[in-house]
């Protein structure tokens, strides 16, 4: 009784604290599953109403409920609740090249800032074989043009050095980092930090690969910062406009797991403009 108590005070707490949304819509975004019936994560779920990928939502509004945003929320069903683990907002501003795409280096990819679901650069290539780690040569690699001649030159360079240096996973679309994220909240629940929501993940920019090498038998493990190779490529990687995305000493700042193989090229331009300005705090 008492907790029951305690979510309509919080129900009324927020509807009157509670952030208008305008008629704003979002996304829900893991494959399948049931919203709440109140704002609670851990309420049954047990409102019969399925949503799915990228289903479009209207939202009455946003509120914060023990340091979660919720969103109430409506269809022709009815009413009802999900929290910000379950949902991606469209970004309202979005910098374009003319083709569409993204221009590298200067979308911010994190938590709190998003892309959308079905962006997908269109200068996609597949990303040869041999650059491939070993027994994932069959798995289908995509970098954008620019990105993937600058990873495979740096591998060529690496290999000149006698280093041996390997892409294990390079770009994913919104759907696959949905499934990918599903898995990670049956896993380790909803505030896992492992896995980035789909629409905040740097892999759907398609300027990012997950690196390995022979020393950790091409596997993707915290391990890989003992290897030759993630020395070589801490000396090695701004020369090439690229950076460590999640790194071990920002993890409150990234909201992520520290991650030695994660790997997103930004562009030389982007690295000549914090060397003219040191003062710049590059946090991605």
């Amino acid at each position: 009784m008492k907790r029951l108590i305690l979510v309509f005070l919080l129900l009324f707490i927020a509807s009157s604290m509670a952030i208008p949304a305008d008629n704003r819509t979002i996304s829900f975004i893991l494959p399948q599953g049931t919203p709440f019936t109140k704002p609670d994560l851990e309420s049954d779920l047990d409102l019969d109403i399925q949503l799915f990928f990228t289903d479009d939502l209207k939202v009455l509004w946003k509120a914060e409920i023990d340091d979660v945003h919720w969103y109430r929320c409506y269809n022709d069903d009815g009413f009802f609740y999900l929290p910000e683990m379950l949902v991606v907002e469209y970004p309202e501003k979005l910098k374009l090249d003319q083709n569409g795409n993204i221009e590298i280096g200067l979308a911010e990819v994190d938590r709190e800032y998003a892309i959308p679901l079905d962006y997908r650069p269109d200068d996609l290539v597949p990303v040869p074989e041999i650059y491939r780690a070993e027994g994932y040569e069959w798995r289908d690699m995509l970098l954008r043009r620019k990105a993937a001649e600058v990873f495979e030159r740096l591998i060529d360079h690496a290999e000149q050095d006698g280093v041996h240096i390997r892409i294990l996973s390079a770009f994913r679309d919104a759907e696959y980092q949905a499934n990918l994220y599903a898995g990670a909240i049956r896993r380790d629940g909803f505030f896992q930090n492992s896995i980035a929501k789909p629409g905040h993940s740097e892999h759907q920019l398609g300027t990012v690969c997950d690196l390995t090498t022979s020393e950790i038998n091409s596997g993707l493990s915290k391990s890989f910062e003992n290897t030759i190779a993630y020395q070589w490529l801490r000396d090695h990687v701004t020369d090439y406009g690229i950076s460590l995305t999640y790194p071990k000493y920002k993890v409150e700042v990234t909201g992520y797991i520290y991650e030695p193989w994660h790997y997103r090229y930004m562009g030389k331009d982007r690295w000549l403009v914090l060397d003219r300005d040191p003062k710049i705090f590059y946090t991605r």
